[in-house]
């Protein structure tokens, strides 16, 4: 049954926010004890983190669905490039183009191409193979493989508070 009112979100959703935001506010992690409740806007953003996700997960799965994957790729890149660029324009001024060294320049290529390009081109393929739900855990789990990466192939080490950064 879908729900069509004039009110967002849906009453029974309400409840449900309100209820586990509640619940997390009030039970402080059982490994980080906290003093004090958490405050509600960190709550909030928590929440907003999750469905923003959730949304971001259902949104590109129907993409890739109606278009090429390279295609949405390209247009997210050049979307995001272009945003990037108004917005550090804007608030910090025209970047120093200027004096920057060829080297500076091939290592930003390389990380735009390789790091950015490449890993989102391959993340787009994968959502056409697999269903959403088996995306949003893969879109869970990269911390983890990243961080068991950087441990047992970068050599690095992990302070002791490592999980509370994202």
């Amino acid at each position: 049954m879908a729900w069509a009112g004039p009110l967002w979100p849906p009453p029974h959703l309400a409840r449900l926010w309100s209820s586990s935001a509640d619940l997390i506010r009030r039970f402080p992690l059982a490994r980080f004890p906290c003093p004090e409740p958490i405050p509600r806007w960190a709550v909030t953003f928590w929440c907003s983190s999750l469905f923003i996700a959730l949304f971001w997960i259902l949104f590109n799965k129907r993409l890739m669905e109606q278009h090429n994957h390279v295609a949405v790729t390209a247009y997210g890149i050049v979307a995001g490039t272009l945003m990037l660029l108004l917005h550090v324009s804007l608030a910090y001024g025209t970047p120093p183009w200027h004096g920057v060294s060829f080297k500076a320049w091939a290592a930003l290529a390389a990380s735009g191409l390789l790091c950015t390009a490449a890993t989102t081109l391959l993340w787009n393929w994968g959502m056409t193979q697999v269903p959403a739900s088996q995306a949003g855990v893969l879109l869970n789990m990269e911390p983890l493989i990243g961080s068991v990466v950087g441990v047992f192939i970068l050599h690095e080490h992990l302070g002791s508070f490592a999980w509370l950064e994202p």
